[in-house]
C-alpha cells in the first residue's frame, strides 16, 4: 500500500523438453549510454514498443524519465517532472490502461494529500488533456493520527482500474475506505464511502482486485489490539475480504482456517467466471511457514471449497545433508512441527484449470558490527526459492526447491532476486548466480554469487506441469559486460521476456522469445 506521506492464465501441459535455452531466442538491443541510472519498470505496448521508467542513482540527481523503444533502443526521452509547492514530496507511475498509457501523480506534505491521473500521449512522452480526479484530503499534524494510504488495482483485461483510499484520521476512530472503479478512459463508473468496524490503528490495506464486470474486492489486515485498555495493535491479525460492486452495499468475510492455523501469507484472484481463488501459506510460532491453505469462493462470496496441507519432510529437507534429515526427522518423531522460516511471498499465478502456482523466496537481512568501528554493514541474503503447485480441489500436486544464495552488502541486494516469467505450461525463473551452481544438488555444495564478474552467470530454472525442474546457464557476465537486474526486468506477453542489464556508463535491453 502506498502511504499518503511517503519518505522519498496458464495452459495444463505435461510436455517438457531436455533443453529450455536451446530453443529460446535472445535478441539483444545496442548499447547506449547511460551514467548511473536504473531501469525500474518496464511497460509493454500494442503496437511493439515499449516504454520504460528510468531514475538517476546520483546523491545529487535522482530524476526521472518515461523512455521509449523501438527495437530494443531508445527512440525518445521525456522528464517526468516532481515540482516542489512547498513541502511537498511527489510519487509518479506510469501505467498502460487498454491501449493508453497513463501517469499518476500523488502529492502530499503533513498538511494535505492528492491522487490524480493524466492521459499521456506516446509520441511525445507529454501529458495531454484534463487532469482526473481520484482524491484530494486535508491532512492534521498531531499525536493518535492515522495518515492513511491507498491502492491501486487494474483489470486482467485492462479495462478497468479500481482505487482503495484508507481515509486519514484519528488512530481510534473507525476505518473508513473510499472505493472507486474507472473504465479505460479513466471515467468514473461508479464510488461510495464505506465505514469499517474496526479502528484506523487496527487495519491495513494488503491487496485489492476488480472483475471484468466491476466488482471491486478489498483484502485487509485487521489486528487484534495488544489489550483490552489500548488501542495499539499487537502482531495477532485476521484476513477480511471486503466486496463491494456499487450498488451501496459491501459483503464483509473473515478469512479463516478451520484447522485454527494462522494464515502468514494470502494473495487472491477473481476469476473469469467471477469466483474467487485465495491461496497462502499458513504457520505458527515455530516457523514462518508450516503448509498451505487453498479456499474458494462462489460469485456470491459463499465457501464452495477449503482445504490446508502440511509440507512433507522431503521437501523441507530438499538440499540438506543427510546429518541435517535425521536430525528433523527426529523432531517429527517427537511430534514437532517442521516448515520454513523467512519466507517472503513473491508470486501467485492462476491457471486456467482452477489450480494455481505459489512462489516464495527466503530472504533476510543482517547487520554487523566492525571492531573499533561505528559502522554497521548490512547484509542482504536472497536464499532459496520455494515454488507450490496446488491442485484445482486444494492438495499439493508438487514443490520444489530452488537453491540458490546470493549474498550480497550495504547495496539493497541491487542484483540479487530473480525474474519469472510464465509460458503456457512452463514456469521460467532467471536470477544471477555462480558459475559452479548449474549441477548442485546439497546447500552445503552451493556458491555464493555476490556480484563478482569473473564468476557470475544469469541462470535459468525450468519447471514444467508435472514439477520437472532444469537449470542452465541463461547469459554469461564475464563475457556480456554487463550485469542483469532481475528486478528491472519484465515479462511483456506470453513469450516475451525483457531483460534489463547495466554497467558503470551503458544499459542495455535483451528480448528473450520463448
Amino acid at each position: 500500500m502506498k502511504n499518503l506521506i511517503i519518505t522519498i492464465t496458464l495452459a495444463v501441459l505435461s510436455v517438457f523438453s531436455s533443453a529450455q535455452v536451446e530453443e529460446m531466442e535472445i535478441i539483444w538491443g545496442q548499447p547506449y549510454h547511460s551514467k548511473k541510472s536504473v531501469v525500474t519498470d518496464i511497460i509493454s505496448s500494442d503496437d511493439g514498443e515499449i516504454y520504460a521508467i528510468k531514475r538517476n542513482l546520483g546523491l545529487f540527481n535522482q530524476d526521472v524519465f518515461i523512455e521509449r523503444y523501438n527495437d530494443l533502443e531508445p527512440i525518445g526521452s521525456s522528464e517526468i517532472s516532481f515540482e516542489e509547492v512547498g513541502r511537498f514530496d511527489v510519487m509518479k507511475n506510469i501505467i498502460k490502461l487498454g491501449k493508453d498509457l497513463w501517469m499518476l501523480n500523488f502529492k502530499s506534505n503533513y498538511d494535505e494529500a492528492s491522487l490524480d491521473a493524466h492521459y499521456l500521449d506516446k509520441e511525445t512522452l507529454n501529458p495531454l488533456g484534463e487532469v482526473v480526479p481520484i482524491f484530494d484530503l486535508s491532512l492534521e499534524r498531531r499525536l493518535r493520527y492515522a495518515y492513511g494510504g491507498f491502492d491501486y488495482v487494474i483489470s486482467r483485461d485492462e479495462q478497468k482500474i479500481a482505487f482503495v483510499t484508507q481515509y486519514p484520521g484519528d488512530k481510534d476512530d473507525h476505518a473508513e475506505l473510499g472505493l472507486q472503479v474507472h473504465d479505460n478512459r479513466f471515467d468514473l463508473l461508479w464510488e461510495y464511502d464505506l465505514e469499517l468496524p474496526y479502528k484506523k490503528e487496527l487495519v491495513d490495506i494488503t491487496g485489492i482486485d476488480v472483475s471484468s464486470n466491476g466488482q471491486l474486492l478489498c483484502l485487509i489486515k485487521v489486528f487484534e489490539p495488544k489489550s483490552e485498555f489500548s488501542t495499539k495493535r499487537s502482531s495477532s491479525f485476521q484476513y477480511h475480504l471486503i466486496t463491494a460492486d456499487g450498488s451501496g452495499k459491501h459483503h464483509d468475510a473473515i478469512i479463516a482456517l478451520e484447522s485454527g492455523n494462522p494464515i502468514q501469507h494470502l494473495h487472491f484472484e477473481i476469476t473469469k467466471e467471477q469466483e474467487v481463488i485465495l491461496a497462502g501459506f499458513y504457520g505458527s510460532g515455530c516457523c514462518d511457514i508450516l503448509g498451505t491453505f487453498f479456499l474458494k469462493l462462489d460469485e456470491n462470496q459463499k465457501l464452495k471449497q477449503i482445504s490446508t496441507e502440511a509440507f512433507g519432510i522431503d521437501f523441507i529437507t530438499q538440499g540438506s545433508t543427510l546429518r541435517q534429515r535425521e536430525k528433523l526427522g527426529r523432531k517429527l518423531e517427537k511430534g514437532q512441527e517442521l516448515g520454513l522460516d523467512k519466507v517472503d511471498f513473491r508470486n501467485f499465478i492462476l491457471r486456467s484449470d482452477g489450480s494455481v502456482v505459489l512462489i516464495g523466496e527466503l530472504y533476510a537481512v543482517a547487520m554487523t558490527s566492525r571492531n573499533g568501528s561505528e559502522s554497521y554493514p548490512s547484509h542482504f541474503n536472497y536464499k532459496d526459492i520455494i515454488v507450490v503447485s496446488i491442485s484445482a480441489s486444494g492438495e499439493i500436486e508438487w514443490s520444489k526447491k530452488i537453491l540458490k544464495r546470493q549474498l550480497t552488502t550495504d547495496d539493497g541486494g541491487f542484483m540479487s532476486s530473480f525474474v519469472l516469467a510464465v509460458n503456457h505450461d512452463k514456469l521460467h525463473i532467471v536470477f544471477n548466480d555462480h558459475m559452479d551452481n548449474l549441477g548442485v544438488e546439497k546447500m552445503s555444495e552451493l556458491n555464493t554469487y555476490s556480484r563478482n564478474p569473473k564468476t557470475s552467470i544469469v541462470a535459468m530454472v525450468s519447471l514444467d506441469r508435472m514439477g520437472g525442474m532444469q537449470r542452465e546457464k541463461l547469459i554469461s557476465q564475464k563475457e556480456l559486460g554487463l550485469e542483469i537486474r532481475p528486478q528491472s526486468c519484465e515479462q511483456i506477453s506470453a513469450n516475451e521476456l525483457i531483460l534489463f542489464g547495466m554497467n558503470r556508463s551503458e544499459n542495455q535491453l535483451a528480448r528473450i522469445i520463448f
